[in-house]
């Protein structure tokens, strides 16, 4: 981790989800100076802090659900929406589960992370406005139109 008080703010999220309830599948509580290991926990539920806000740790949480709709009500619930990823046997459902997704960024059978040619983009509280590739430099470049008499 780069900065010591993300890494406590990481790890304040998991105490908070383990003495919630949550049950950790991988990872433990040896964690070395600057690192996080990576860290699965299941059992998660929405009214948790770590599925409330943006962890930007190696933290995966599991919640379960019922069916597609009450998956997509969960996932779109938040205030945050930089990435979501959407696996499934059958690609076509996959990919209509992912159209309904508020999510920046959405991978489907893969990380949410496009070619070096997609820009990085959140929605909602996720961030405004996106970096990467020219799409992104585009944003902070201020266009002008300088004209002169074609007599002059």
């Amino acid at each position: 981790m780069i900065h010591e008080r993300q890494r406590q703010h990481v790890l304040d999220q998991i105490a908070q989800a383990l003495a919630a309830g949550a049950r950790r599948i991988q990872g433990d509580d040896d964690h070395p100076p600057g690192y996080i290991k990576p860290t699965i926990l299941a059992d998660c539920r929405a009214d948790m802090w770590i599925m409330q806000e943006e962890t930007f740790g190696p933290v995966m949480c599991i919640q379960v659900y019922d069916d597609v709709d009450e998956a997509l009500r969960l996932a779109n619930g938040g205030d945050y929406g930089l990435g979501a990823v959407v696996f499934g046997e059958d690609e076509d459902r996959a990919w209509q589960v992912a159209r309904h997704l508020e999510a920046g960024m959405i991978g489907v059978n893969k990380s949410c992370f496009g070619t070096v040619e997609c820009p990085w983009v959140g929605a909602r509280q996720s961030g405004y406005g996106y970096h990467g590739s020219a799409e992104g430099f585009h944003q902070f470049c201020q266009l002008r139109v300088v004209s002169k008499n074609k007599d002059s």
